[in-house]
């Protein structure tokens, strides 16, 4: 099987990555940049048979900043109303 058969994706987004893998002529970096939507990984993991596992590397795509931004902020809001409730009663 080619190396272009394989469905090389990104783990965040799903981005087909085989026409940035076809591109390697030389070696193939350390690390891989989803040009779609920025996540980072280990090129080893992103060759390997095995699924990609979650990693704190996904916070590093702009999706992910915003995702747990939100979320912080959403948890924040959560404890404000608690507090108020309990203050006013």
């Amino acid at each position: 099987m080619s190396v272009m058969h394989v469905p090389y994706s990104c783990p965040t987004c799903k981005y087909d990555l085989r026409g940035q893998i076809a591109s390697w002529t030389d070696s193939c970096p350390l690390r891989t940049r989803c040009p779609e939507c920025g996540c980072t990984c280990q090129t080893a993991d992103l060759l390997s048979a095995q699924k990609y596992p979650p990693s704190i590397e996904r916070l590093s795509a702009p999706g992910g900043l915003v995702m747990m931004i939100f979320a912080l902020a959403g948890i924040a809001l959560i404890l404000f109303i608690v507090w108020v409730v309990d203050v006013l009663l």
